[in-house]
């Protein structure tokens, strides 16, 4: 038996009216698919047979393409005008903080060098890497003692007791406590300069004047001669005399010797015959090493001529000291005995290796330049002439604090130099007298 055929028209009455009414429901969803992506739809919910919907149309905006391009200029002139403005905000900024650095640079290079830096600085030990371990300070004898507590007074002592008393007195002390207790005075005038100065046995001075005689320096004033209030090249060459130099012969003899009281030096003084024996065999021409800051002058000559008579001179500084007029007259001057018709201050100090310069507001780039071209061209002159290397004792010029651009070009400076002699801001190890 076969199997019967059910009922396949559903709900309808026959197949057709099926296929018919399926249709009929597909034309109107393609239709409103149609209609509806370009009219908003009603808002009135009706039926889905529902053929008479009322279709809105959408609204058109009219934009001008005009307008878009001036809107789309306004905001690339507002853009740039902001990023105008953050560079030059920016800008100035960086400008203020390199100069704050440079202004906090330079005071550093100034302050980092203490006074009396020099006494105890070998170059040759710092390019080694050997630090200086020479400390005075440390030294807690009774003498030392004496003379730290004597140093703030030294003015007082010699308005009381005398010039002439207190520079006998002082001859009694061996050269290195002579130039310990004169890297502890402060505001040194031609009597003290006198005082500390005037021995045959003192190989090593710092005479630190009045910052105000720095303060007329820079302003290129003429200090008061009569004042007498500061220190003057007339004190430095009248400390220079050969002549009359008092020092104490069992000072140079003993200098190594320390004394623990001051009533014991007397009594040493009273069994010494030569005491107070007046020195002509030497003259006061032996310091090797002197440290002048805050110095000013407008005496060239006799500045010259205290120079001259100081010609063991291995290390000099001049930090915060002369002017334009007679820091470049020391440095270079026309001469017409010396080679070339310009005169160094080498020709002067023909054993000086190490020069100090810090604090020079008047030494510009030009001036050092032809300095060191003229050291270089002397040195290369005389080799040949001897048929031997060029060499000369000038090791190291500290240039720190000077003109901006003078630090700026110490490279340059060394590449003509190849580094003999040393151009640097600072010297290559910090020594100082803490």
């Amino acid at each position: 038996m076969g199997r019967k055929k059910g009922k396949q028209s559903g709900l309808f009455g026959s197949k057709l009216k099926r296929s018919e009414f399926y249709t009929e429901i597909s034309q109107h969803a393609s239709q409103h698919n149609s209609t509806s992506r370009r009219s908003r739809p009603s808002s009135t919910i009706t039926s889905p047979h529902d053929s008479s919907v009322p279709i809105l149309s959408r609204p058109r905006i009219e934009v001008n393409v005009n307008q878009l391009r001036g809107l789309l200029r306004e905001r690339i002139l507002e853009d740039r005008q902001r990023d105008v403005s953050f560079r030059r905000t920016t800008s100035i900024s960086s400008a203020n903080m390199e100069r704050a650095n440079e202004a906090q640079s330079v005071k550093s290079e100034i302050e980092t060098m203490n006074v009396g830096w020099l006494m105890d600085y070998d170059h040759r030990a710092a390019l080694a890497g050997i630090e200086s371990t020479e400390n005075l300070n440390k030294d807690n004898s009774l003498e030392k003692m004496s003379i730290r507590a004597l140093a703030p007074v030294m003015k007082e002592y010699v308005a009381a007791c005398g010039v002439e008393y207190m520079h006998d007195t002082i001859a009694a002390l061996s050269g290195e406590s002579i130039y310990f207790l004169s890297s502890l005075c402060r505001e040194i005038d031609d009597k003290i300069a006198y005082i500390l100065g005037r021995h045959s046995h003192v190989h090593r001075l710092v005479l630190n004047g009045s910052d105000d005689a720095y303060q007329i320096c820079e302003l290129e004033e003429e200090i008061d001669s009569d004042n007498g209030n500061h220190l003057t090249a007339t004190g430095l060459l009248s400390m220079a005399d050969p002549f009359g130099s008092k020092a104490s012969i069992s000072a140079q003899n003993n200098h190594t010797e320390m004394v623990e009281s001051w009533e014991a030096l007397s009594l040493q003084h009273e069994e010494d015959t030569s005491y107070n024996t007046i020195s002509t065999s030497e003259e006061c021409n032996n310091l090797e090493r002197i440290e002048l800051r805050n110095f000013y002058t407008d005496d060239v000559q006799q500045f010259d001529q205290f120079l001259r008579k100081c010609s063991k001179l291995t290390h000099l500084s001049l930090a915060r000291s002369l002017n334009s007029v007679t820091g470049q007259q020391i440095l270079l001057w026309e001469d017409p005995n010396v080679m070339n018709g310009t005169g160094t201050l080498l020709d002067i100090l023909p054993s000086l290796q190490i020069l100090d310069l810090q604090g020079c507001q008047w030494l510009h780039f030009d001036l050092l330049r032809r300095f060191v071209e003229r050291i270089m061209q002397t040195c290369q002159t005389r080799s040949i002439s001897r048929g031997n290397s060029p060499s000369m004792a000038l090791e190291m010029i500290c240039v720190g604090g000077c003109c901006k651009y003078v630090s700026k070009q110490c490279q340059y400076l060394n590449e003509i130099t190849n580094e003999k002699p040393l151009v640097c801001i600072r010297p290559p190890l910090k020594h100082r007298l803490s």
